[in-house]
């Protein structure tokens, strides 16, 4: 069993055994190719077996293991590693997405922040350590609302849950630009709370605590922004 220092005192391996003796592979085709339809003006891409694919691969944790060499690389071999603090390491997902850094951040102690976009893993959620924010849009299709709500009450604390008003699930990414289905403030309030929560728990500013704990004109009256730091459960105000 061949293991990084920061994965080998994982609970359990998830058969990471030979993660880190493949290199990244560039380009995947998956298990039906690689076809595809991009509208790089829209900054939309779609890859039509994605979506019998990623049942298969996360039931296998190769989101999973492929994030935690992802990690390896960047603050090993990577262009950039001098500029990578490998004590201060967070990670961002969106969806599915969303789903794999909270399922990482639960088995790789080398994650140190985590914020979790529209998702989040309600199964490994528990055994997360570290500082962690869930989003969530009220009109996400998706059931993010609910499924945010239930990670962030079984989450440890320190932990945010934050609602937007109106909100989608595209509305967190970039697609589709000024075309986007999501109300113009949805990006903005994400890099906002998103930008806060590593800032204070990953830089050490506390001017980010602010940014994390008000609220804004368009955070959701219905399902209420909260947060738990360890001194218990407050609403943002």
């Amino acid at each position: 069993f061949q293991a990084e220092d920061g994965i080998r005192d994982l609970v359990r391996s998830r058969g990471l055994g030979d993660v880190y003796k493949r290199q990244g592979q560039g380009r995947s085709e998956g298990i039906l190719g690689n076809r595809s339809i991009s509208i790089p003006s829209l900054n939309f891409y779609l890859r039509f077996s994605t979506f019998f694919e990623v049942f298969f691969h996360s039931a296998r944790d190769e989101f999973v293991m492929a994030t935690m060499d992802a990690t390896t690389y960047l603050i090993n071999d990577s262009p950039v590693r001098d500029l990578v603090d490998s004590e201060k390491l967070g990670l961002i997902g969106h969806s599915m997405g969303s789903i794999v850094v909270t399922e990482t951040a639960a088995f790789d102690k080398r994650i140190d922040a985590v914020v979790a976009l529209s998702q989040g893993s309600i199964l490994y959620v528990n055994d997360i350590a570290v500082p962690i924010q869930f989003q969530a849009g009220c009109f996400d299709i998706t059931f993010s609302i609910p499924i945010a709500s239930l990670c962030y009450k079984n989450a440890n604390p320190p932990k945010e849950l934050i609602t937007m008003q109106w909100g989608t699930h595209i509305g967190f990414t970039a697609a589709f630009g000024k075309y986007c289905l999501c109300p113009p403030w949805q990006k903005d309030l994400c890099l906002r709370y998103a930008t806060g929560w590593f800032d204070y728990f990953l830089k050490n500013k506390p001017e980010a605590y602010e940014n994390i704990t008000t609220d804004t004109d368009h955070l959701s009256k219905i399902f209420q922004s909260r947060y738990n730091f360890g001194q218990g459960e407050h609403f943002l105000e």
